[in-house]
Formats: C-alpha cells, structure tokens, sequence
C-alpha cells in the first residue's frame, strides 16, 4: 500500500502548510478529550504514529430490530475509527412446510448497511454479501470460525434454526496504512451505523418462520489521538485524515440477453476494486460468471481498456489471486482489483472518464426482477 500512499499526495498540497517536527522530539501522552477550539490541531502522521495507543473496544449489544427494519449502532466518540466488527445470533423456528433460504445466507439478512458522518451516508453503503464479498478479496477467502446450526439452503419443517455470523466493516482501507479512518473524536462528529434487515419475503422462499429471536453485538478497532508540546503550546497530533474509504453499492435491471450495462459512480479519488454479479431473479438465482459471453470496462463512448472477451480468464485470475473462486454461498463474483500488481500504475479515477459503464454479456433469457449487482470501492479526499 506503499505505492497507493504515494499516489494520493496528489490531493495533499492544500496540507503543505503542516506544523514542522519538533526538534527536541514528541512525547506521548494520555489520549485527549475531544479537543477544544482553543487547542491548536495539526496532521502530522509520523509524529501521531509514534503517539497512538490502537484501541479495541466492545460496544453495548442490542435486541435485533425485526425482519424489514432498520436499526442504528452508535459510534463511541474516542480517537480515529479504523474498522467495525458486528457479531450477529439469530434464532428462529421455521412454520409447518418447508422452505428454502435465499443464496448468500446468513449475510443476505442485511439488505444495506451504511456508515453515517454527520448525517452523510454514502460513505460505505451496500449488502452484507459485499461485504463478505470484499473479505474474501481481502483476506484471500479465509475461513469462519462463527457459524450458526441453519443449513444454507433447505430449512426443514418446525425445526430451531441459528443463523451466527460476523460482519466486517472496513472504515479505513487496511489497518496497516490506515487510509480512511474517520475523526470520531469531536464534539462535531456523529458517527453510526445503520443496518436494514431483509424481509422475510427475500430471505425465505415461503416467508415461513416464527418466534424470531437475535442479538447484535459489535466491536470498534480505533487509534487514540496524542499530543505535544511545542515550546508552551500544546498540540493535538492527528493522523493523515486527506482520504475517505468508500463501498457502495448499485443494482440495475436485466431486461433479456445478450449485452446489458450498469453504470459506474463519477466519483473523485480512485477505484480500487470493483464487483460485480449477475441474479436471474431477485436473490434467489446467480448466473455464473464463468457463463456471461463479454466482460469490460467502457469509457467516453467507444474506448474499451478492459476487455475479456471471454470472462473465463478473468475468473481464472481472480481464483489464483484469492486462492479460491469469490462465493458468498451461491452468489458468484467477478472482481477487477487495481491494488494487486501497481496500484498507482494501475489507477482507474471515475471522475476524469465520461459515460463511465461495466457491459456483461447475459447468456440467457432472464426473468422479471433480474439485476446487475455491483460495488465500487474507493479512496478518495476527505476535503478536510
């Protein structure tokens, strides 16, 4: 993530004017309170390196809000949030018939999840099977220590069934460069989470269950914010806080075979990975993307940079990438990743390509509610 550093100084001239290392050296002290208009600020990421405490801190646990409705999870207002975790238990019996659970179970249960910064929620906006999805890509598809009792698919009849699960919720891009962590530590800041739970009508395929049970439990990765003196002045020492790290989620209708597009989100900064899938009908059934025709990227009309004219090679390449091919329990991914090879040679910057849109080739007659499902994740400049 070296190279990715580097490459966003490019949004950093307007931070120039940043106090100076002191020459005697830092030395840290207790993490502030939030700081106050009369204590002076300064992003100075290799001082704040040498100051910061990393913080992992448990959140109080909540009843889970109901099929169909949204719940909030409140931010602590300590340091710099860097990443969110959310333990999931749900339990549930299934009516007298049988019926089937959706693909992507049990992180299809989350119909959006979304980061809130003063009132903004574009900031990561999407499915919990994106996000699932994202870990995989990330982590090289590890596996999952937390898992429920519910089989994936078929649900037998009046039979208990727990769904356990946890979610990952990237704030910043990686806890190592931690591009994208957000300033929680401000009376000016209100930072939350806000998830809306899938109804029973797309999870299940008879909507058949009863005596819903669950608890939400989740967890913040944070880094404290120190200071220090210079001469008799105090210094509130902040990290490098130029970039916010965006997921966010489209779906676009499929209306019959052949080649359909979807566009891309104009957006500033740089994509670093994109996703994108392809459901026959609603969230029930994934086309494969080992059988769509065409795959690529379409720029200012007619320019086609990346092309596969068979999607083959590109899952072939993910699969070798991630170790394994990107399932999130049914639901096949194809993924253009700019952060594996070079990313500042390798950058995508929506906002200079006009008419920006992926083309797929659909293999098959589709039904109503088929949809193009894709995700853009970014880094892009706070404005701060």
């Amino acid at each position: 993530m070296n190279k990715l550093r580097e490459h966003l100084e490019r949004y950093k001239a307007e931070h120039d004017g940043r106090l100076p290392p002191i020459a005697g050296g830092a030395y840290p002290t207790e993490p502030s309170t939030s700081p106050g208009p009369e204590t002076p600020e300064a992003e100075l990421p290799a001082e704040w390196a040498d100051l910061t405490e990393r913080i992992e801190l448990p959140q109080t646990a909540q009843t889970f809000a109901g099929f169909g409705e949204t719940q909030t999870l409140k931010l602590e207002r300590v340091g710099c949030a860097a990443q969110a975790e959310i333990l999931i238990k749900l339990k549930f019996k299934t009516k007298a018939e049988e019926t089937n659970a959706a693909i992507g179970m049990p992180w299809a249960f989350i119909r959006k999840l979304a980061l809130e910064a003063n009132g903004v929620a574009g900031i990561i906006s999407c499915s919990g099977t994106v996000l699932e999805a994202r870990s995989k890509v990330v982590y090289r598809c590890p596996e999952h220590a937390v898992a429920g009792t519910a089989k994936w698919e078929k649900l037998t009849e009046s039979t208990e069934q727990t769904y356990e699960w946890v979610v990952q919720v990237p704030i910043a891009e990686d806890l190592r460069e931690l591009q994208g962590m957000i300033l929680a530590q401000s009376e000016e800041t209100a930072l939350s989470l806000s998830i809306t739970w899938a109804s029973e009508a797309e999870l299940f395929t008879k909507g058949a269950v009863e005596k819903v049970t669950g608890e939400v439990r989740w967890h913040m990765t944070l880094f404290s914010i120190g200071s220090m003196v210079e001469g008799k002045k105090k210094i509130i020492v902040l990290p490098d806080l130029t970039a916010l790290h965006g997921l966010v989620e489209r779906s676009t209708p499929v209306v019959a075979e052949g080649e359909q597009e979807t566009p891309l989100t104009r957006t500033s900064g740089d994509l670093l990975r994109y996703f994108i899938t392809l459901m026959k009908k609603g969230k029930v059934t994934n086309i494969d993307p080992l059988t769509w025709t065409v795959l690529f990227l379409q720029y200012g009309g007619n320019q086609k940079p990346l092309f596969w004219g068979s999607p083959k090679l590109l899952i072939e390449r993910n699969t070798r990438d991630y170790l394994k091919r990107i399932e999130v329990q049914g639901i096949k991914w194809a993924v253009l990743d700019t952060l594996l090879d070079d990313p500042a040679r390798d950058a995508i910057r929506p906002m200079a390509l006009s008419e920006l849109k992926t083309v797929i080739g659909v293999p098959e007659a589709v039904e109503t509610g088929a949809q193009i499902i894709s995700a853009q994740e970014t880094l892009y400049p706070s404005g701060v």
